[in-house]
């Protein structure tokens, strides 16, 4: 039974008016009031216990109102209770109140957003910027520019809220859904005089306003900044319009702003799927003339462009033109990919593939992977770049791995690669760290005898070693 047909009942009337009357006394929780007034105006009006509103009224405080707002069952029932709490005697509503019911109201109900936007200024309801850009974007959705404006301007002194750049954005969105562009070009200006030219938010609205309104502002004689057209670009090759997001990179070079990696990419790749791979391919070659190095993820999206086309005559050529960019950093398996790629395709990687290869998987600590390398580069005439060679060693010692450092080095021993004593030197030093002396000691008289003459870093590692270790390098153990 609900509450409202228990207070109704004969039998318990006396019982519920001793709770309530007990329970207000004590200053009910806005929990306890918001669930009470739901029950009320949930029911049809002519059945409501208007002695039981009147009490409820006496306790009602706006994050209640807010509560009732949200919970009803739909939009006419919260306007109903809006408009009596707005009646109450001692009440008024937040910015939060108040626009929990702008949320719920239809955009058509342009009457009702019209006389709450009114009732806010009338109640002198305190705004805070995010509250304010609120209700002026719903108002703007709702087709209501000029109260939108009338909102705006009585905000600094009704609301107790200056405008700030986020507010005056979302008055610009009201204007730009209306298509007032002559209205937004005044406050367009407006805004640049108060904030300054970085206020100009292009996120305010749709693409195509966004770009209205740079159109405005160049009218003007004001330039868009750097951000504001980089998310335009962003924003048209998201929808795949990438032939706008190309004019909009075009007016981003008018104005002399330079574009980064990131930028390249995202063309190149909306181009790539939008399968014009030509014009990739010259935005490519452009990025490389503007001195802007590519990275192994936009060489893979182009060779797969090519291949997905079947144009297998022109993938070969472009791989190998740009080998020297195959620089695997964190992305080695997409190197790997276009590596196998290459081979598939009947080119033979050069010297200079295999060795960025052999840095990345180096890097990562994978010696097996490093050897199979080797052994690959071994077959097709190519020599490792010995620095590779010692960055593997040392990341090995430097884990504690020193069995697997010289594992790799027996390895290229066994492939035809000879370390150098830079190489070694980096065996020693991490075997000396894990206090395995002797076998540095090993290592040292086998590079002697079978390889080089140790140089002076190489000695000090070892003598360095034995000092840590309680070993005198005096007893000619050394040579």
């Amino acid at each position: 039974m609900s509450l409202g047909r228990l207070g109704r009942a004969p039998a318990s009337l006396l019982l519920l008016q001793r709770f309530v009357t007990t329970t207000y006394t004590a200053g009910p929780a806005p929990s306890f009031v918001a669930h009470h007034l739901i029950d009320e105006f949930s029911r049809p009006r002519a059945t409501r216990d208007a002695a039981h509103l009147r009490r409820l009224a006496a306790y009602l405080t706006p994050p209640a109102a807010e509560s009732v707002i949200l919970r009803l069952p739909s939009w006419r029932h919260a306007l109903d209770f809006f408009r009596w709490a707005t009646e109450q005697p001692g009440f008024r509503h937040s910015c939060y109140s108040l626009n929990a019911m702008a949320s719920l109201l239809p955009p058509h109900q342009r009457a009702h957003l019209d006389r709450l936007a009114t009732d806010a200024l009338v109640s002198r309801c305190h705004m805070t910027p995010g509250a304010l850009g609120f209700l002026l974007r719903r108002l703007g959705a709702a087709g209501l520019p000029d109260t939108a404006s009338r909102v705006f301007d009585a905000a600094r002194t009704t609301l107790s809220c200056p405008p700030n750049s986020y507010t005056y954005n979302c008055l610009l969105y009201a204007f730009a859904k209306a298509g007032r562009a002559d209205d937004a070009d005044v406050r367009l200006r407006e805004m640049v005089a108060s904030c300054g030219d970085d206020s100009v938010d292009s996120k305010w609205g749709k693409v195509e306003g966004a770009v209205e309104l740079v159109g405005r502002m160049e009218a003007l004689g004001m330039r868009p900044n750097e951000k504001t057209l980089n998310v335009l670009v962003h924003g048209f090759v998201k929808q795949g319009r990438v032939n706008m997001a190309m004019d909009v990179f075009g007016k981003m070079a008018s104005h002399g702003f330079s574009a980064d990696l990131a930028m390249f990419s995202v063309l190149i790749e909306g181009l790539c799927h939008g399968n014009e791979i030509g014009k990739a391919v010259k935005l490519f070659n452009e990025m490389k003339r503007d001195r802007v190095t590519p990275d192994v993820h936009l060489l893979k999206k182009i060779t797969e462009a090519f291949c997905r086309e079947g144009d297998f005559s022109t993938v070969g050529p472009f791989i190998k033109e740009n080998t020297e960019y195959l620089k695997p950093g964190d992305r080695l398996d997409e190197a790997y990919e276009i590596f196998n790629k290459m081979k598939d395709l009947g080119l033979k990687p050069s010297e200079f593939t295999y060795n960025s290869l052999f840095y990345g998987v180096c890097r990562r600590k994978d010696p097996s992977a490093a050897t199979g390398l080797l052994r690959d580069m071994r077959t097709n005439g190519h020599r490792p770049w010995i620095k590779n060679c010692t960055e593997m060693v040392q990341q090995l010692c430097f884990s504690g791995r020193i069995t697997e450092a010289l594992q790799f080095l027996d390895e290229m021993l066994k492939t035809g690669f000879l370390p150098d004593i830079v190489t070694y030197s980096a065996a020693l030093n991490g075997m000396c760290r894990t206090g395995e002396i002797d076998n540095a000691l090993g290592l040292f008289r086998d590079i002697s005898s079978k390889y080089y003459l140790p140089d002076v870093v190489a000695h000090n590692i070892l003598i360095n070693g034995f000092w840590k270790s309680d070993i005198s390098p005096n007893n000619g153990i050394i040579g």
